[in-house]
């Protein structure tokens, strides 16, 4: 919690479940419920909010297509690149977005939101590109193919120019995050096969490891439990469960949020968290 006026943003009208805790009773005297809306269709989710409460996601149109919004104070469609749907996943303090749209074709493309305007941001060459997060100073990092049909590689997108930042060695690869450093979170193919955690800093991919499995985008031990862990810039920390077999959750240098199923904390970049499975 990080201030009391926070509020809680729920898109979807789906609230026919309440567990009354004495959690909930204290959340619901430090939040206020606030429904966003859709476009005319039955759905719509909110994906993630910054300082200011603005919020990014998506709404189901009256003909069922989904599009990227921005909510503050309102609902806000933010349109298409051209195609049929579109979808807002990371917003700054500066509230500009990015996200993935349809293009008239057909094509997926990851784009920038700024200043009124959806900008397409193009790929590494490939025919499709995906964003995942955004820095105050509009760096976008992200996923995209670098030849038609091929695998994606991860991508930073900064002063209209989109870089390949490179794998751990294999073939697929992507930018979870980034913060006002320019620092990057992501997870990548090694040249054993295996799928880790890295973070990349002065265009240098280092890989953090896994908790002792082969898998560090998230932690599932033989019995089949997943886990969140935090990294600290030296070493990968099991995070644990609140005592149940799941735990995962996302965020920010600036901003965290957790999952329902076990409400851990997971901070992404310095110190950073994420989730490791194991073999």
């Amino acid at each position: 919690m990080q201030q009391k006026n926070t509020h809680l943003l729920c898109a979807a009208a789906f609230l026919g479940v309440s567990i009354l805790t004495p959690m909930s009773a204290l959340a619901a005297s430090l939040y206020k419920i606030t429904l966003l809306g859709t476009f005319g269709g039955d759905t719509s989710s909110a994906i993630t909010a910054n300082n200011a409460g603005q919020v990014a996601g998506y709404g189901e149109t009256a003909e069922g297509n989904n599009h990227a919004f921005v909510y503050d104070g309102e609902l806000k469609d933010l349109g298409t690149l051209g195609g049929e749907s579109s979808a807002a996943y990371s917003i700054n303090e500066k509230g500009q977005l990015t996200g993935n749209s349809l293009t008239a074709d057909g094509q997926t493309r990851a784009f920038l939101y700024s200043d009124g305007k959806m900008t397409n941001i193009g790929t590494l060459g490939g025919d499709i590109s995906a964003r995942w997060g955004i820095n105050d100073n509009g760096t976008i990092v992200g996923e995209s193919t670098v030849t038609p049909g091929g695998a994606s590689v991860p991508f930073l997108y900064k002063d209209g120019v989109m870089t390949n930042i490179g794998t751990l060695g294999g073939e697929y690869g992507n930018g979870e995050s980034i913060n006002n450093k320019g620092q990057i979170a992501g997870d990548a193919d090694t040249a054993a096969g295996d799928y880790h955690a890295f973070v990349n800093e002065k265009g240098v991919s280092k890989d953090i490891g896994t908790l002792g499995g082969r898998i560090s985008e998230s932690r599932m031990t033989e019995s089949g439990d997943i886990y969140a862990f935090l990294y600290n810039g030296d070493a990968m920390i099991d995070l644990g469960t609140l005592g149940d077999s799941y735990s995962n959750g996302e965020g920010s240098a600036a901003r965290t949020r957790s999952s329902a199923t076990a409400a851990m904390r997971r901070v992404r970049i310095w110190p950073f968290t994420g989730t490791s499975r194991a073999g």
